[in-house]
């Protein structure tokens, strides 16, 4: 009896590891996706933490501090906080085991926190504090703590590495760029158009270009630039996205100018950058922009003030601002551009959440809140005690709750809003994890997206 259950022991210990190797991907050689989206399926939430393609959603799942990876962030070793993808219902949510009974129909496992049809695509720590994921055709696109080292062999997981993978998994992971300056330092997005992907990075001060992961462009001595971002694959880049805005400053060797800075755009579809306006009084804060207008704050020297407010352009053209106006009468930390409202602006003060419109503030939602998204009419925010709520910035209505605990809060892509559903992480679960939720907006219903590590599962589970 005894030899027999210790032989039954062993069978079922290497059944545990196989199946965690095909699960987790911890063996070289994965194969190839046997199914997947197609490739005319609609993207939604390119730059965050969940992307769909059609019937599948590629997420992060769980979150670590790049300062806590040291050199375990290899392919192949990473699992929690790794990338994920699930197939989704006819409605566009994940979908759980079913539950187990006991003979007694008592439940011994409710399948609530273990998904059907999950994947792993590539065991790389993707979620981190500069994180983004980007499906352009048939690749996947993410960002990664570096796993390079300095010249004492220490792990260098302050600087960001992107790559891209095929869809099916199929071939390995392509490093696309490894930043100079740590991820503090650095902003980025991705574009598609005429057939183009190009990844763009303010790298501290260097202004870096990756055109289909390898015709490359580099422009120093940048002290400050905006990135347009499109988060469906439906949404055609406008001419004007397709001119990236930066400012330098004067050179005094060369420049015919003592005061100020200079205004310059990078051509993408010619790759090259060139100074389109100075005026020896004006200095430009590059703050956003959308598909028709640059927005900036401007401190002009002649006026005796150095107090700055938010502007919009439309263009540069023969060093004239086309259509400049003041969008503001004050400077604020934070701006939000509102879809199809160009008289109109979300701030946040500090202590409020405020639209300017005409000038003239209204105040959506008073208390801290850091801002995760604007959609439809709604703005999405995260609040100090690890809510997420939204306002209607065109009513002024009294603000509602989406989560009601336990959201991890602090930056803004931390969270995904896309039309219909709501990406978080949660910290409601053991061992200090962080996995990812998904609320459906129309439902209302919270579901659980993600991996559970072994540490993290239920008791009565």
């Amino acid at each position: 009896m005894a030899q027999s259950l210790k032989r039954f022991m062993i069978v079922f210990a290497l059944s545990l590891v196989l199946l965690t190797c095909f699960t987790f991907g911890a063996c070289s050689n994965l194969s190839p996706f046997k199914d997947g989206p197609n490739a005319d399926d609609v993207v939604v939430g390119n730059g965050s933490l969940a992307v769909s393609k059609g019937d599948y959603l590629y997420f992060v799942n769980g979150f670590q501090n790049y300062s806590s990876v040291g050199d375990t962030n290899k392919e192949g070793k990473v699992t929690y906080s790794a990338l994920y993808r699930i197939k989704l219902d006819e409605n566009g949510n994940p979908v759980s085991k079913d539950a187990e009974y006991d003979e007694d129909g008592n439940v011994i496992f409710d399948g609530s926190r273990a998904l059907k049809d999950v994947d792993i695509l590539a065991s790389k720590v993707v979620g981190f504090e500069y994180m983004g994921l980007y499906i352009f055709d048939d690749y996947i696109y993410y960002a990664t703590p570096n796993n390079g080292v300095d010249k004492d062999l220490k792990t260098e997981t302050q600087y960001v590495s992107f790559f891209k993978k095929k869809l099916d998994r199929s071939g390995d992971a392509e490093l696309l760029y490894t930043t100079k300056a740590e991820g503090s330092k650095v902003t980025y997005s991705m574009l598609e158009f005429d057939g183009n992907v190009y990844l763009t990075v303010l790298d501290d001060s260097t202004l870096v270009v990756i055109k289909n992961g390898k015709d490359k462009k580099e422009i120093e001595n940048v002290t400050g630039a905006v990135f347009a971002s499109y988060s469906k694959s439906i949404d055609v880049v406008t001419d004007f996205n397709k001119d990236i805005y930066y400012t330098r400053s004067i050179d005094s060797e060369k420049d015919p100018y003592e005061n100020g800075n200079v205004l310059c755009k990078f051509s993408l579809s010619s790759m090259s950058g060139q100074d389109v306006f100075a005026d020896d009084d004006s200095t430009f804060t590059l703050k956003a922009v959308s598909t028709t207008k640059l927005y900036y704050e401007k401190v002009v020297s002649s006026s005796g003030s150095s107090s700055a407010t938010l502007w919009s352009i439309s263009g540069v053209e023969d060093n004239k601002l086309l259509d400049e106006a003041q969008v503001t009468s004050n400077s604020y930390s934070n701006y939000y551009l509102l879809p199809d409202q160009a008289n109109k602006v979300l701030v946040n003060t500090g202590s409020a959440l405020r639209v300017i419109a005409n000038g003239e503030p209204n105040t959506v939602y008073s208390g801290s809140a850091t801002v995760v998204g604007v959609n439809g009419n709604y703005v999405y925010f995260t609040t100090s005690d690890n809510k997420i709520m939204r306002a209607n910035y065109m009513s002024y209505a009294e603000a509602e709750t989406v989560v009601e605990e336990n959201a991890f809060v602090g930056q803004a892509n931390y969270v995904c809003v896309t039309d219909q559903k709501v990406y978080y992480l949660s910290t409601d679960h053991t061992n200090n994890s962080k996995y990812l939720h998904e609320v459906d907006l129309e439902t209302n219903e919270d579901y659980f997206v993600g991996v559970l590590e072994e540490a993290d599962y239920d008791t009565e589970e």
